[in-house]
């Protein structure tokens, strides 16, 4: 990815999640606090960062995406996803329970 002007290789097994902003041009990529700066902002939209991802990545929503390694609960009722580094997120009811047929949380 390209972050502050400058060509940046993120290892898939640091993302812990990828959230769309508000402003729908650019997405907040979570990391584990040791890696990097813990977060960085970039210009992309989810459907494009979607497709460069492997099959450890699940999108949740229309707005987020997680790393299935990191999850370590899901609620389809509540519509939550709670994620190691006190992350909770919240995704639609069907791609919850796709989640949870993966995991077998």
């Amino acid at each position: 990815v390209t972050y502050k002007y400058r060509y940046c290789k993120l290892l898939y097994k640091n993302i812990i999640f990828i959230e769309l902003q508000g402003d729908s041009r650019s997405v907040l990529i979570k990391m584990i606090p040791t890696y990097k700066e813990g977060e960085m902002e970039i210009v992309s939209s989810i459907s494009t960062i979607m497709k460069k991802l492997d099959d450890r990545f699940l999108q949740i929503s229309r707005t987020s995406i997680v790393n299935k390694d990191f999850v370590v609960d899901a609620d389809a009722a509540t519509k939550k996803e709670v994620l190691k580094f006190d992350h909770v997120l919240e995704g639609s009811e069907d791609k919850i329970k796709e989640l949870l047929k993966c995991m077998k949380l």
